[in-house]
């Protein structure tokens, strides 16, 4: 059986997927994929630490979040 173009490009993309791969961006990485796919590799404790951060976040609803102090007095002239 001859080797194909299909066969080429199925080969080119096995061997190069994880250059490609790394080249996304963690969001296009990861689309497509279910909560339990996300987590998976994951430590009982990492994940058990981000439950207690994602709980802690949730318990204080009211808390403004920080802005960016506005600078008092004149603005700064130019220099040239």
């Amino acid at each position: 059986m001859p080797y194909t173009l299909k066969d080429f490009v199925r080969d080119w993309i096995q061997e190069h997927a994880d250059e490609i791969v790394a080249q996304l961006p963690p969001e296009q990485r990861i689309q497509g994929l279910s909560p339990e796919q996300r987590i998976q590799g994951l430590s009982p404790e990492v994940l058990e630490q981000l439950l207690n951060d994602l709980r802690k976040m949730q318990s204080a609803p009211g808390k403004a979040k920080p802005t960016k102090k506005k600078s008092k007095g004149r603005a700064k002239p130019d220099r040239e």
